[in-house]
């Protein structure tokens, strides 16, 4: 997987990778709800932080410093997420465009739909 042109070892068709992700992105969006009675600066570092757990567990120790540029910026963190998501995305399709093709190409070998037989 690469996100911001940095190749990590991350894949989604991985049930590991996928554990890891699933696990963390659970984490994540329940780190990034508004709480009350925080200031908006103190909002922002908590899901900065939520969001720098969720790099690190997922990808590895380390990636967020890799991926993010502004630590306690929320539009950096929310674009490395938006990023990865971009990867999850590309991913999904990719193994969807894989699927078809072989059912296409296999189609013809089941029973009935040989020397068109339906």
């Amino acid at each position: 997987m690469q996100i911001n042109g940095i190749e990590f070892d991350f894949d989604f068709a991985e049930a590991d990778d996928l554990e890891r992700f699933e696990t963390a992105y659970a984490v994540l969006s329940k780190e990034t709800e508004a709480k009350t009675g925080e200031s908006n600066a103190q909002t922002l570092r908590r899901q900065c932080a939520a969001t720098k757990a969720f790099f690190d567990a997922v990808l590895g120790q380390g990636s967020y410093d890799k991926i993010v540029d502004k630590p306690q910026n929320i539009r950096s963190n929310t674009e490395a997420i938006y990023n990865f998501a971009d990867a999850y995305a590309a991913a999904l399709e990719e193994m969807d465009a894989l699927a078809q093709k072989r059912r296409a190409r296999y189609e013809k070998y089941t029973p009935g739909k040989r020397r068109g037989r339906k």
